[in-house]
């Protein structure tokens, strides 16, 4: 190892230069709080902007509004965001503090354990773990209750709940003492590579009493990786706090602002802009306007408009004007996404009554970004897959026993499914025929010979080919027992590194070949009668020789071992059937055997079933002695061992006879396909980023319809295979597959993705590929990984919403980089509901959250923004009018309190009741079938709108509501309501006269008469445009914004410091009043009607059309579903035209990305080569 890359430290003695153990993950402290949520908030443009309002309303030389009214809402909004920045960072602090403040067991100066806290943690630290603890650090085992053993679960890390053994380095016990001694006197010195994120990679060396021991991550001990099946371990830590593997993974949790705030912030900055240019021009008019005017008109104003200054008179409209910007929009946004997630939360849909909880909402900010979805990011096991394995059936010979689906062939569970494990029993009559009865015959006996022919073993029959297989099954696997006691009974069951081999190893315990146990050096099985070879039970011991576990890499694992049975060396080796097959003998093979292997690996993938195939090879004395020879010497080799030992069992692994196949299922979540396949018609692409081998992946891919036998797989595994697939040849035929109208899909691992990370072209060249894939299935990904590829497309198109959900610690990151994560209550722990901002307990309910919640949360929140700004500018246009007609004099139209309550108080709460309740379509207004059973035809409704419902997800997906172009045309109806009813009042007030003594009306009679038509105009265009009218709607309107109204300037009209003092009386004797709002409101309803009726029967949209077919109380028209299918296609064929021309626009920015990497990359490259050559010199 080059020293340069090392890092060095003592066994049990202080050693400096390392990080310390503590954790945080809090984004604030007690003193940065204040400041930084500030900062946060300020974030938004809007709120700079009320900032910058509040300032000037405190000079009085420019303001003509009572500061406390612009202060107070600034203040509240304020309040309410840093207070909800502070509960969800609070729950971060108290899982910190938990933590940190776990107590281990530390070797002290007495050589005696004590406990200390985690965060205390020194690199080198000599540290006793115990069973079903987590490890506080990484820690190099040194010492195991089991002896040469542990066990280890990582699936808080890598999504992989079962076991993993890890190994004492061999010999090291000879320089430890006993534990229960008290004492462990250990000295030594550790040297490993640099701290990186590889879950799946470390290299290091111990040397102790002169000797060296080399390390791997067969001796590593991952952080929050929970020790198994062993009373305890004892080791050294080796990386403490920020440098351990699961630390280096994480990702630090950033502030999500959603896509719709961004657009507002542009659209507040649009608005600005407009406001600084109409004060500019009143504030140059008024200045022209004092020049040219005669001296005698305003004589009897002192001439007071001629000693203003134009630059005072800027920030006096600019206060004008400031209404402009609604700061109740903040307000209302808060309070309507909180009472939003409470809806979230409170859905039975999304209630899971086993667990007995709802959904969990952590983030009230990004509510509409679940109805914008673009790609989904899924983790595969416990997210996808329920981790429950079901075994399906065996192929021996010629023979296959079982098939998936066939009657009496099923799966049972027991009580020890609480223990998180399963029992399964298959069943076979064919299978038990061989066996118990000794049915089987065989046309063609089996001869597996030695590679000198001097040793053989014949298998004559059919019962001997499928106990010989089952036999292997009990032997070859990385498995180990544990007992549980339910119900007053005994029950064996088993943990180990995969969940196949679980199911395989019960598998053949239920025909009679029971494994027990197991050491370095031998296996214990139990033959019991069910296997047809013993009468009673007969215990037997098989010698191990050598066993070379799986890896991703070999997609196989082999054991050498004694069979007590017949007294042969025989290798027993099982993999993944391409592996298998490339190293069976040919001589040996019978083409009858293979058609019938072929057939059943066939049928197994067309529906998603994972295979295996078993094989053995029999070894003479001679041949075993060699490959004990070549071990030894490659064991000896510290630095190379791994790999050399690898290579020697590659060679005498080759020349293996096939005994068969099995295939599993993994048991899918409920609903899974089907909500993949919804998201497929929604336009919502699905990844699946999993720790997983490829082939388990791909075969869940399958299984969850995901990846079908009809799509064309790009697959590339390892850096060598993605230089062959991701090339400009290999986009051009995606390209030419596209347009075959062939389905396509990626699959592929983390060292490919390495690999396009390090080389720009051909990252380029898989972004082409992957975009337009139906699907992506990216294995052995770390957490680093996943965060990574959700960057990836996030930074290619920024206009994309990213989704991840997970259920483990190891999904954290790609979680918390996500516009949206959702956590899954599962059995990996509870870190990815901690870091998500949506918690769910099944996969299921991402339909409802997304397809539903996220849908209709988005036309809500986008449509109260657009009659926010509507109504804003409603009432501030007419402050432009009115100072042509009072001589620029920037007198507010309004009285002060008017202003205040009209954002806070008389236009709020009917757009909030419209916003939590509104729905395009309304299924509960459908006309219900009286045949039928009332739950019956609401569950019938509820799965007709499933089926319609991701089809119209277009809206928020193709985010076609809130846009500039509806932004434009809002503004346009604002500035014309507003010209009728300044100018509509203003013309029937300018000659009237409201008594018979001749008073004619004044300017608060106007100013009351017009508030009063704004009020009107704006409820109408509301409800105008509104599609769910309900009694919180309508009491909302009536009571809550015109009553207040109305109750509020008969109280104005009573305070005599009011400027609006008897104004309403006044009003209300008078006709003109009446007539004058029946006149403004009049026309704005007939403008808003005539605007309605030519998008709802001219413009029609799918959304409208269903609509209109639901909320017509008669069901569904016959053939709503063709004329829905002709709407839809006009859309989809109009979205394609769009994503052509942005695909263009993304190429050409694509490009210049991909160049600046390059050059950052040579750069790197550069900068090595030089610290290379300085090191030679």
């Amino acid at each position: 190892m080059d020293a340069e890359h090392t890092r060095v430290f003592e066994l049990n003695e202080e050693n400096e230069g390392f990080p310390s153990n503590y954790i945080k993950t809090t984004k604030y402290n007690i003193f940065t709080f204040v400041p930084v949520s500030l900062l946060v908030q300020f974030l938004r443009i809007a709120n700079i902007y009320f900032l910058i309002i509040c300032i000037l309303t405190l000079i009085p030389a420019i303001s003509t509004i009572t500061p406390l009214t612009a202060i107070l809402p600034l203040v509240f909004v304020l309040l309410v965001s840093m207070i909800r920045e502070g509960i969800e960072d609070f729950y971060r602090y108290t899982s910190d503090r938990q933590s940190n403040g776990k107590k281990v067991d530390v070797l002290n100066e007495d050589n005696r354990f004590e406990e200390q806290s985690s965060k205390d943690l020194k690199v080198g630290d000599i540290v006793m773990i115990h069973s079903e603890d987590t490890f506080p650090a990484d820690i190099v085992m040194l010492k195991s209750s089991n002896g040469p053993n542990a066990f280890i679960q990582t699936s808080s890390l890598d999504g992989e709940k079962n076991l993993k053994k890890r190994y004492v380095p061999k010999g090291l016990d000879a320089y430890t003492k006993p534990v229960d001694e008290q004492t462990y006197l250990l000295g030594g010195t550790c040297t490993t590579l640099l701290p990186d994120k590889d879950l799946h990679d470390f290299t290091g060396k111990l040397e102790v009493k002169n000797k060296t021991y080399a390390l791997s991550i067969d001796q590593l001990m991952l952080k929050d990786a929970k020790l198994k099946n062993t009373n305890w371990i004892i080791g050294t830590v080796a990386f403490t706090g920020r440098e351990t593997k699961v630390m280096l993974n994480s990702t630090k949790s950033r502030i999500k602002i959603s896509n719709l705030e961004k657009q507002l912030n542009n659209v507040i900055i649009f608005l600005f802009c407009i406001q600084i240019l109409i004060c500019v021009t009143l504030s140059v008019i008024m200045a022209i306007y004092d020049d040219v005017k005669d001296d005698n008109q305003d004589y009897y104003l002192g001439n007071g408009n001629s000693d203003e200054n134009p630059f005072l008179n800027f920030f006096s409209f600019f206060l004008l004007m400031s209404t402009l910007i609604p700061i109740s929009l903040i307000v209302t946004l808060e309070v309507l996404k909180v009472i939003q997630c409470y809806f979230i939360s409170q859905d039975v849909h999304m209630f899971d009554v086993e667990a007995g909880g709802g959904t969990k909402v952590s983030s009230t900010t990004i509510n509409e970004e679940l109805g914008q979805v673009t790609y989904v990011f899924s983790d595969k096991t416990g997210t996808l897959t329920q981790n429950i394995m079901e075994f399906k059936a065996l192929q021996c010979g010629h023979e296959t026993y079982g098939e998936a689906g066939e009657a009496g062939f099923t799966r049972k569970l027991s009580n020890i499914e609480r223990k998180k494990e399963l029992e399964t029993n298959f069943k076979s009559r064919k299978l038990d025929r061989v066996l118990r009865q000794g049915a089987g015959h065989s046309d063609s006996p089996v001869v597996i010979a030695s590679l000198n022919g001097r040793t053989k073993m014949k298998l004559r029959s059919e019962t001997e080919k499928v106990q010989e297989l089952i036999k292997l099954l009990s032997v070859c696997h990385d498995c180990e027992a544990e007992e549980a006691t339910v119900d007053g009974k005994n029950i064996k069951f088993y943990q180990g590194a995969s969940p196949d081999e679980i199911t395989l190893v019960d598998f053949a315990r239920d025909q009679g070949f029971e494994f027990d146990e197991s050491n370095d050096k031998s296996i214990y099985t139990t033959l019991n009668p069910e296997s047809g070879l013993v009468e009673e039970p007969e215990r037997r011991e098989y010698t191990i020789h050598k066993k070379i576990p799986f890896t991703s890499a070999r997609a196989r694992m082999s054991v050498l071992i004694t069979d007590p049975d017949d007294g042969l060396y025989k290798l027993y080796i099982k993999g993944a059937d391409t592996k298998i097959k490339a190293l069976l003998d040919p001589k040996q093979k019978d083409p009858k055997v293979m058609d019938t292997l072929e057939e059943f690996l066939t049928t197994a993938s067309t529906q998603g079933l994972r295979t295996l195939l078993m094989a053995c090879r029999v070894i003479d004395q001679q041949e075993f002695d060699q490959i004990q020879r070549d071990l030894k010497e490659a064991e000896a080799d510290v630095t190379n061992a791994k790999e050399r030992v690898a290579k020697i069992a590659e060679e005498y692994e080759k020349g293996v006879v096939l005994l068969g196949a099995t295939c599993v299922e993994d048991k899918l979540q409920e609903n899974v396909p089907q909500t993949l396949e919804d998201f497929r018609r929604a336009n919502i692409k699905v990844w699946m980023l999993t720790g997983d081998k490829l082939e388990t992946a791909k075969n869940i891919g399958f299984s969850c319809k995901l990846l079908t036998e009809d799509m064309f797989i790009f697959q590339a595994q390892g850096p060598e295979e993605a230089k062959e697939v991701f090339t400009e040849q290999r986009v051009e035929d995606n390209q030419q597959l596209m347009k075959d109208g062939k389905a396509r899909a990626i699959v592929f691992d983390s060292g490919a993705l390495g690999y396009l990370f390090a080389n720009p072209q051909s990252l380029k060249h898989f972004i082409s590929i992957a975009k337009s894939c139906n699907a992506v299935v990216l294995s052995r990904a770390s957490p680093a990984q996943k965060a990574d590829i959700v960057t990836l497309i996030k930074k290619d198109d920024p206009s994309n919403i990213t989704l991840s959900i997970g259920d483990g610690a190891n999904d954290v990151p790609m979680i918390s980089v996500a516009d949206v994560g959702i956590g899954i209550f599962g059995k990996e722990g509870v870190n990815a509901a901690q870091a998500a901002d949506f918690a769910i307990y099944q996969f299921k309910f991402i339909w409802d959250l997304v397809l539903y919640h996220g849908r209709f949360n988005y036309i809500r929140n986008s449509e109260l923004i657009l009659y926010f700004f509507y109504k804003n500018v409603i009432f501030t246009i007419p402050q432009i009018y009115f100072a042509f007609v009072s001589d620029f004099s920037a007198q507010t139209i309004f009285d002060d309190w008017y202003i205040s309550f009209y954002n806070l108080f008389f236009t709020s709460i009917p757009i909030i009741m419209r916003s939590i309740y509104e729905t395009d379509i309304d299924w509960q207004v459908w006309g219900r079938n009286e045949q039928r059973d009332p739950e019956e035809d609401r569950m019938s409704k509820r799965e007709t709108i499933r089926n319609f419902t991701p089809r119209l997800y277009y809206i928020g997906n193709r985010k076609t509501i809130f846009t500039y172009k509806n932004y434009a045309i809002w503004l346009c109806i604002s500035v014309t309501h507003s010209v009728i009813v300044f100018f509509g009042t203003y013309f029937v007030y300018q000659n009237a006269i409201f008594e018979e003594s001749g008073k004619t009306p004044d300017l608060w009679s106007y100013s009351v008469g017009m508030f009063f038509s704004i009020i009107l105009g704006v409820t109408i265009r509301l409800m105008v445009t509104q599609r769910l009218h309900n009694v919180f709607s309508m009491l909302s309107v009536v009571f809550l914004s015109l009553l207040l109204y109305y109750t509020y300037s008969w109280l104005s009209n009573l305070t005599s410091f009011s400027k609006t003092y008897l104004t309403s009386e006044q009003l209300h004797t008078s006709p003109l009043f009446y007539l004058t709002v029946f006149i403004c409101a009049g026309f704005i309803f007939l403008m808003d009607f005539f605007q309605q009726s030519i998008l709802v029967n001219l413009m029609e949209s799918p959304s409208e059309y269903m609509r209109k077919a639901v909320n017509s109380n008669k069901g569904l028209p016959d053939g709503w579903e063709m004329e829905f299918d002709r709407l839809m296609k006009k859309k989809e064929h109009k979205f394609t035209m769009q994503d052509i021309a942005k695909e263009n626009n993304n190429v050409e920015r694509r490009e210049k990305r991909m160049v600046k990497l390059e050059k950052e990359l040579e750069e790197k490259r550069e900068k090595l080569r030089k610290e290379a050559a300085k090191q030679r010199s």
